[in-house]
């Protein structure tokens, strides 16, 4: 199994500028967290490879529809309850 590639903090800034992708309207942080999972997304969908363009197209594109999906995300996610935690 490959190990999972990680975006550095400067990656996303520069994959933006390549794709015209403004500070202004973007959390770079969030951007991150996009390109990240698109990239989860390419183990399973050939399209969506581990080339770092157009991963970033793919954030792009759901970011600029919804600025902050990866925050509403983690925030809608079940959080995990062990065994004891349930037993009370």
């Amino acid at each position: 199994m490959q190990p999972k590639r990680k975006f550095s903090v400067e990656e996303p800034r520069a994959i933006g500028g390549q794709l015209d992708v403004k500070q202004s309207v973007v959390d770079f942080a969030e951007f991150r967290r996009e390109l990240q999972l698109e990239l989860e997304h390419g183990v399973k969908i050939p399209e969506a490879s581990d080339e770092a363009l157009l991963p970033g197209k793919i954030a792009w594109a759901n970011l600029k529809e919804f600025p902050d999906a990866n925050t509403r995300w983690t925030d809608a996610k079940p959080k995990r309850v062990s065994s004891r935690q349930r037993k009370g």
